[in-house]
């Protein structure tokens, strides 16, 4: 017989109010807030900060998803059923903020979701574990929102994958908030296919070709931490990879120990250790389906391997959820499958053990 619980889930979203940011902005932003508006039966749009970001056929998973994709009670029990403890929430509509180009426009966008969710999800559980979005056009926006989730007891916040082109990663600009967030303790989280439009191909092969490309930015931004020396420099500040798979990650990692190796006369600045052994200390990332990842924990580091469901996404787990984390894990060694679905997620965001265990 399946335990009650099988695994903590690193990567799961809500989905907020449509109307959420048209209502809850400023008045003076409410017309370049957020929103999707369906203009046909063939097409929606979605607009924000003045500029149409995609238009889309009408999102027929809505058909799809469960019950508890809405109604807070309802998801509790599927939880339940599909036995999963604790899962770490994300955005759905939110995912797209990071496209605002306006400083003020961004982080009233992020305070809006920010309250709602601690409002609604976070107020009816405690097995719901909040991600607070912060704006990054203006740093200084980024570093007082974080300060604002620390108060209202978030414990991660989430900033874009793919960062704005004038202020990438490595720039000295962000050292307040790795600093401000290292010392609070918050985690810091990229969620793919934010900060970018996700559809990089429209012709053949492009949806097989979009969902490969979702993990490239997340190899980009992790590259730009360590070289940089951002890890090296906050030895307490974890950061978290969300939904870009978990198999490239070793990958990474030896390309990276091979280029600082190989090219250290140029490197700089001088790290204190290998790139990879910064990274299996504080990097981490959630999978899904990857079972490669699982047998290469001697190279990026079991400590790094977090499993998630994806619920209530149609490419998500839901409602074979206990099956697909025997399929991902079978002929897994016990500790490996013990750290990716309980013990690192507990560890990075001090969760309890099930009854259970």
């Amino acid at each position: 017989m399946a335990p009650s619980y099988i695994a903590n889930s690193a990567d799961s979203h809500v989905l907020e109010p449509e109307d959420i940011w048209q209502k809850n902005v400023p008045a003076k932003l409410r017309d370049r807030a957020l929103r999707t508006e369906k203009q046909s039966e063939k097409l929606e749009v979605i607009y924000l900060d003045n500029k149409i970001i995609r238009r889309q056929p009408p999102s027929f998973s809505a058909m799809q998803r469960p019950p508890g994709a809405y109604d807070v009670n309802e998801r509790l029990k599927d939880l339940e059923e599909q036995g999963v403890w604790h899962e770490v929430v994300y955005p759905s509509g939110g995912l797209w903020v990071a496209l605002a180009q306006d400083p003020e426009l961004e982080h009233a966008l992020c305070r809006v979701y920010n309250e709602w969710l601690l409002g609604s999800f976070l107020a009816a559980s405690s097995r719901f574990v909040g991600v607070a979005m912060v704006p990054v056009r203006e740093r200084r926006r980024a570093v007082e929102e974080a300060r604002w989730a620390k108060e209202q007891g978030y414990r991660a916040i989430m900033m874009p994958c793919t960062p704005p082109e004038d202020a990438r990663y490595n720039a000295a600009d962000y050292e307040a908030l790795w600093t401000e967030a290292e010392e609070m303790g918050l985690r810091i989280c990229f969620h793919v296919g934010t900060g970018m439009d996700p559809i990089v191909e429209s012709g053949s092969g492009g949806a097989v070709i979009n969902y490969l490309e979702t993990f490239v930015p997340a190899q980009r931004s992790l590259s730009y931490l360590v070289a940089s020396g951002v890890i090296d420099r906050h030895p307490d500040l974890h950061f978290v990879f969300v939904e870009g798979g978990a198999s490239w990650l070793a990958g990474v990692v030896e390309r990276l120990d091979e280029g600082y190796r190989q090219h250290n006369v140029w490197a700089r600045p001088k790290l204190s250790a290998m790139p990879g052994e910064l990274i299996r200390r504080q990097v981490h990332v959630t999978f899904q389906h990857d079972r490669a990842a699982l047998f290469t924990t001697e190279i990026s580091g079991l400590e790094s391997l977090m499993w998630g469901s994806d619920y209530p996404h149609l490419e998500g787990t839901f409602p074979h959820t206990r099956k697909a984390v025997e399929e991902v894990f079978e002929g897994v060694p016990g500790d490996v499958r013990a750290a990716a679905t309980f013990g690192n997620l507990a560890r990075i965001f001090d969760i309890p053990p099930p009854p259970s265990a």
